[in-house]
């Protein structure tokens, strides 16, 4: 599915796919550009920290033509009917020209403008990045490993408003260096992003 959805698009900020793999015995690729950069997430977080403790913030400026980009991008995407899905400072990369491009899209998926919208049980994206609308539909319980794990409660509407809200979030932390709810205990995070 990631193969056939990213094959629509053809944008100067969208990672272009340029199609599958060989065969092999370790099954089916795809090749993809190459970003001679980073990860939004990784320019601004400290990897000797935890998650949640910046290192570095954007000046406004930057923060905003990372927003155009990543809107510009969106933009391709919804006009194919395309929800990305999973949009997050890690998929957000820059490379060293300062070219802005998104990435990943194992989660995507095809919906209709303006008709009702698809709903899946699924669980994709990042919490800290999940829209109102859809944690609003995200229960968490407690795992085996004593971790609380995400479930659906009924079906969780695909929605490009999702997808917006996690750019949002991602220029958060970049203006910021830190993300807006930054808690580490999933009750307290959907707590803090539907309230």
């Amino acid at each position: 599915r990631e193969m056939r959805l990213h094959s629509l698009l053809s944008h100067h900020n969208i990672v272009q796919y340029y199609g599958p793999t060989p065969k092999s015995s370790k099954g089916i690729g795809f090749v993809m550009d190459f970003i001679d950069g980073r990860k939004l997430e990784a320019i601004i977080l400290d990897s000797t920290r935890t998650r949640l403790s910046a290192k570095t913030t954007f000046n406004p400026e930057i923060v905003l033509a990372i927003g155009f980009n990543c809107a510009s991008a969106l933009h391709n995407f919804h006009k194919y009917g395309i929800v990305h899905g999973d949009i997050n400072a890690g998929n957000v990369l820059i490379s060293y020209d300062g070219s802005i491009k998104l990435a990943d899209f194992g989660t995507a998926m095809r919906y209709t403008p303006n008709k009702e919208l698809p709903k899946t049980n699924r669980i994709t994206g990042d919490y800290k990045y999940r829209s109102p609308q859809k944690m609003e539909f995200t229960d968490f319980v407690l795992g085996e490993e004593g971790s609380y794990i995400g479930k659906s409660i009924g079906e969780i509407p695909i929605d490009i408003r999702d997808d917006i809200y996690a750019v949002g979030v991602s220029l958060y932390l970049a203006a910021a260096g830190k993300l807006p709810f930054p808690y580490e205990d999933l009750k307290e995070l959907k707590e803090g992003i539907l309230n």
